[in-house]
């Protein structure tokens, strides 16, 4: 269960959990390091292991669409926290923002 701002419980949501992959993918795609920087933090802060590949980013798009709810939730917070620490403030806004 997901827990909005009013506190109601709400399932997981595929649909949610798509759109957010697709997004990271489309985002990291343009930006390889900052994708394996990315990679690095949400493995050294989940324990969740992700295959790199530098022709893609796919798998942290596969943790969004497959993962583990804890491990999604955190990673969306880890890659917020990350952009923000690494000076790249519009990248984590739009992440924020989307």
């Amino acid at each position: 269960m997901l827990y909005l701002n009013d506190g109601i419980p709400e399932k997981d949501n595929q649909f949610f959990r798509n759109r957010l992959a697709s997004y990271i993918d489309d985002v990291l795609r343009v930006n390889h390091d900052t994708g394996k920087f990315l990679r690095v933090e949400v493995e050294k802060e989940t324990g969740v292991t992700l295959i790199y590949s530098p022709r893609n980013t796919h798998q942290l798009a596969t943790l969004f669409q497959k993962g583990n709810l804890r491990h999604v939730l955190d990673a969306i917070t880890i890659i917020f926290r990350s952009l923000n620490a690494r000076f790249l403030r519009h990248d984590a806004v739009d992440w924020l923002a989307f």
